[in-house]
């Protein structure tokens, strides 16, 4: 192939928002997943850059600039993991759920929102516990002021999750959403 033409990670971002708006989720998880290797490119290109002898700055505010990128690229994937981790959901495939909201939470851990859709994941996955975990850490960590953010769970959307976490019983769930395998993974 020849040249690639590089499209913004905000345009990726956007068509999968649209997707998603449009309960499109597979292609939603499509555009999410070019956004998020667009990032994770872009990362690599200013760190191996960065790395290089003559490049390298030792005053710290000579760097900031380089630093302030790489915490808006951190910014940039953890909501990228987190609209995919919702899309897979959606798409009944809680295990890639889970590891996109596990991973969200590895690169913004004081976002509430990984938290949460973690939460939805374990519970989907009948891991009762896990999900009790992570829907208490995402109450403890959800601003009330932050209205802005589509698909924002509100208090009550969390209480009654908590709620359903903490009263469900493992033996009523009958089995949904479980796979029996012999393969492990």
């Amino acid at each position: 192939m020849g040249a690639s033409v590089s499209i913004p990670t905000s345009n990726l971002k956007d068509e999968g928002d649209k997707a998603y708006n449009d309960e499109r989720y597979y292609d939603s998880i499509y555009y999410y997943s070019l956004a998020i290797n667009h990032e994770y490119s872009l990362l690599s290109q200013n760190s191996n850059h960065n790395d290089d002898e003559e490049t390298i700055n030792h005053n710290i505010y000579d760097n900031l600039e380089y630093i302030n990128n790489q915490l808006s690229t951190k910014d940039k994937l953890s909501k990228l993991f987190s609209n995919r981790s919702s899309a897979f959901l959606l798409c009944n495939q809680p295990y890639r759920s889970l590891d996109d909201a596990l991973t969200c939470i590895e690169l913004n851990p004081k976002w509430f929102k990984g938290y949460y859709r973690g939460s939805k994941a374990y519970y989907e996955l009948g891991k009762l516990d896990d999900a009790r975990l992570l829907i208490e850490k995402a109450l403890l960590l959800k601003p009330d002021e932050d209205r802005s953010v589509v698909d924002q769970p509100d208090e009550d959307t969390l209480l009654k999750l908590y709620e359903e976490v903490k009263n469900d019983n493992i033996k009523d769930r009958k089995g949904i959403g479980q796979c029996y395998s012999w393969y492990y993974y």
